[in-house]
């Protein structure tokens, strides 16, 4: 006697239940959010020869430089972090050197040129960008390579406060900030990302960076929302019940293939 088996409300709700979780899968990751770039500088053009954004000067977190800062105010600390943090040459063999610049957003960084405590002329939008020891980050040096012509690489960035700007006045705006390579006050790479700047009481401002991701989202591309582990936990629930679904139908069908064989041999 053959014995068909029909296809049962179960193992139809465990098919279905199965595109359901294969749906959310594509779903959730259309939905999970892209890296999102901590900056977004306006494109400008630079009439100094040669010169090439390298990247972002991400405004990150001293004590996390993985955490994206998207806002603060005169005591807010933070450093940059760079992609490909090096320079053409060292400072040893090559007279490299990294300086730090904060400019009116419709300036070039490729045409700032330098002088002891920042962009020249200094003033009235254009200033260096000063550590916790109120020293403007210009003319650093590079860690020396064993000989010339080889890139130099950036030491790791200190940490910078807008405390002293906020004592020189700056007029509210965006600005354009962050690292370059020099030589001989000619620049040649840089990063840099976008700021916007609203100078309160003497002595005080705040700012926020432009094109930053949201609060909460570190910007790292590692989806740091919480709409991302939402989905992983509604993907990771349905795919759990679809399995217990199919197993506890399979022991079913196993159970009853064995009642019928059993029923089938028995003598009458």
């Amino acid at each position: 006697m053959n014995h068909q088996f029909t296809r049962s409300p179960i193992r139809r709700s465990v098919r279905g239940l199965i595109v359901s979780t294969l749906c959310l899968v594509a779903f959730g990751w259309a939905a999970l959010p892209t890296r999102v770039s901590a900056s977004t500088p306006t494109t400008t053009t630079s009439t100094s020869p040669g010169a090439e954004r390298i990247g972002d000067a991400l405004v990150v977190d001293p004590s996390d430089t993985k955490k994206p800062l998207t806002h603060g105010n005169q005591k807010t600390l933070f450093t940059f972090h760079l992609d490909e943090a090096m320079c053409p040459g060292d400072s040893a063999h090559d007279q490299w050197r990294t300086n730090a610049f904060m400019v009116p957003v419709t300036e070039a960084p490729g045409d700032i040129r330098y002088g002891p405590i920042g962009p020249e002329p200094s003033g009235n939008g254009r200033y260096g960008v000063y550590t916790l020891n109120t020293h403007a980050y210009m003319f650093q040096l590079l860690m020396r390579n064993e000989s010339a012509g080889h890139p130099g690489v950036i030491p790791t960035m200190p940490v910078f406060s807008f405390d002293v700007v906020s004592q020189l006045h700056p007029p509210s705006g965006e600005y354009r900030i962050g690292i370059s390579c020099v030589i001989f006050d000619h620049t040649a790479t840089y990063w840099d990302s976008v700021v916007d700047v609203t100078a309160g009481a003497p002595g005080t401002l705040s700012w926020t960076v432009k094109g930053a991701p949201a609060s909460g989202d570190t910007g790292t591309g590692s989806g740091g929302s919480g709409l991302s582990w939402l989905l992983y936990v509604v993907i990771a629930a349905a795919v759990a019940g679809a399995a217990w679904l199919l197993r506890r139908r399979m022991s079913r069908r196993n159970g009853s293939s064995l009642n019928s064989n059993t029923l089938l041999r028995e003598p009458r």
